[in-house]
């Protein structure tokens, strides 16, 4: 059984009695597997706050602290949920609210295109198949390289030249303003 099962199962066991709770979260669950860049997945929106992604998907597996900066000191968290291979990142700078997501599972996609898997060249043209052209190359490493979209707030990690990761964040307006979904 797929996590997306799991999830309509635990939510048909926790509220028997409410139907349009049950189908929210079929609903949910379906739609969780589509990436919507700058935006995020369903009903799970950048800018929710932890409270109302626990709502969601309860606990996580994992909560990694974190602690960057020089000179002022940038907390954040960042959750994850091991089964549904997704993590997300709250930052203490946005009031905690949900402001970064990646996934590791070829189940999801982005505009319907499946890209965890494919190889650079592939993944190069899948985007630019679904208009995404702006792309930025780096090696990170020897093992590690990245390719993104700043127009869409979107990185794909490629390990020993294969997508292992696609990490997005909401848009920007400007260098410093970030545009929230509504």
């Amino acid at each position: 059984m797929g996590w997306e099962s799991r999830i309509f199962t635990a939510r048909l066991y926790n509220y028997p009695s409410s139907k349009p709770l049950l189908i929210f979260h079929l609903q949910m669950a379906i739609e969780l597997k589509n990436i919507i860049p700058g935006v995020v997945l369903g009903a799970l929106k950048f800018g929710m706050s932890r409270v109302q992604v626990k709502e969601l998907f309860g606990e996580p597996d994992d909560i990694e602290m974190k602690e960057e900066g020089h000179f002022r000191k940038e907390k954040s968290e960042a959750w994850h949920y091991d089964e549904m291979e997704i993590s997300m990142e709250f930052e203490e700078e946005d009031n905690w609210r949900l402001g970064n997501l990646s996934v590791t599972s070829s189940e999801y996609t982005l505009h319907g295109k499946t890209l965890i898997g494919l190889n650079r060249l592939e993944a190069i043209r899948t985007l630019n198949k679904i208009g995404i052209d702006d792309l930025e190359f780096d090696n990170v490493d020897p093992e590690q390289d990245m390719i993104a979209s700043e127009s869409m707030g979107v990185i794909l990690w490629l390990d020993e030249g294969t997508v292992s990761e696609i990490q997005w964040a909401p848009l920007l307006i400007d260098e410093y303003t970030v545009k929230w979904p509504e």
